[in-house]
């Protein structure tokens, strides 16, 4: 569990699927079918389960606890049925209580001082079930643990980093439209208020274009290290947006390196707030096209071509 894997999943979530398949053939048909696991059967595995990631695996640290939420987050959902359609009441009822043992685990993960990236993640597993959960009192015990995760400057840039517009406001929480056509505009006003927001805590506390550049490179090594794949083009943006002449000084440090962490997205530093042929962009587009740093150069292609401005 110290490093990122998706093992631990696939060994332990298993014990948490609601049923169970079993294939066979004979002559030239072949069966697929599936019966409900026998919940009560069955609890002393789960639990057992539970014990390890609680136990064993959580207090590894943070990517251990990146590692265990992938298996929790199957312990928490609604139990489905593959084949046959909707599971009866009766059964749904019958892993309310599997359901709830492991919610108690990822409610006890909200503390003061835990990752955000954690908090995000256990942020990304509640809010569909807070929002649709079709146990009414399961979710509103996930309303009642979202309300527990603050809402830091740290979560607001992982959100910025992980997740999209559509996924923050509008797929996993309640909305009044009742077509995507028409929350459109709705949702990239609320999303650009948080990318923009995020942008404006950077430069207030990276007030200087060599401390924001070091803060950058260090914020996406971190996501890596932990197994993460950050997209950084909206939070870039955002910085720049904030403060454009702290964003093209960072330009000139990230080119005076040979290479740095946030490469592939350099250009949402100045998208935007200059076009061609202002002088200063057109002395970066040259610097980068006669490096040999490949990132950079598909970065600048890419968003000349979008701009229209040919060879």
């Amino acid at each position: 569990s110290a490093q990122p894997s998706p093992a631990l999943a696939v060994i332990l979530k298993p014990a948490f699927e609601p049923e169970v398949e079993d294939n066979f053939s004979d002559g030239n048909v072949f069966t697929i079918r599936t019966f409900p696991v026998a919940v009560d059967a069955t609890r002393s595995m789960r639990e057992s389960a539970l014990r390890i990631l609680n136990d064993l695996v959580i207090p590894r640290g943070e990517i251990a606890t990146l590692n265990a939420l992938s298996v929790l987050d199957a312990a928490i959902d609604f139990p489905r049925l593959r084949i046959g359609g909707e599971s009866a009441a009766e059964f749904q009822k019958a892993w309310t209580t599997e359901r709830k043992s492991a919610l108690a685990i990822v409610a006890e993960l909200v503390t003061v001082g835990q990752s955000p990236r954690v908090l995000y993640r256990i942020r990304r597993m509640l809010r569909p079930l807070a929002h649709r959960d079709r146990d009414l009192g399961f979710r509103a015990e996930c309303t009642r643990v979202l309300g527990t995760i603050p809402d830091s400057p740290d979560l607001r840039i992982s959100r910025v980093l992980l997740s999209g517009s559509w996924s923050e406001f509008f797929h996993d929480t309640p909305h009044e439209e009742k077509d995507v056509s028409d929350a459109q505009k709705r949702v990239e006003s609320e999303w650009l208020s948080l990318v923009d927001s995020v942008g404006a805590d950077i430069v207030g506390r990276h007030t200087d274009s060599r401390s924001l550049l070091e803060y950058l490179n260090n914020l996406v090594a971190d996501y890596g290290r932990v197994g993460l794949s950050p997209q950084c083009w909206q939070l870039l943006s955002g910085v720049a947006r904030a403060e454009p002449r702290l964003a093209a000084e960072a330009i000139d440090l990230l080119l005076a390196a040979d290479s740095t962490q946030i490469d592939a997205w350099w250009t949402s530093l100045f998208a935007g707030q200059l076009q061609f042929p202002d002088e200063r962009l057109v002395g970066w587009a040259c610097k980068v096209l006669q490096s040999n740093n490949s990132q950079r150069q598909r970065a600048l292609i890419s968003i000349l071509s979008w701009a229209g401005v040919g060879d």
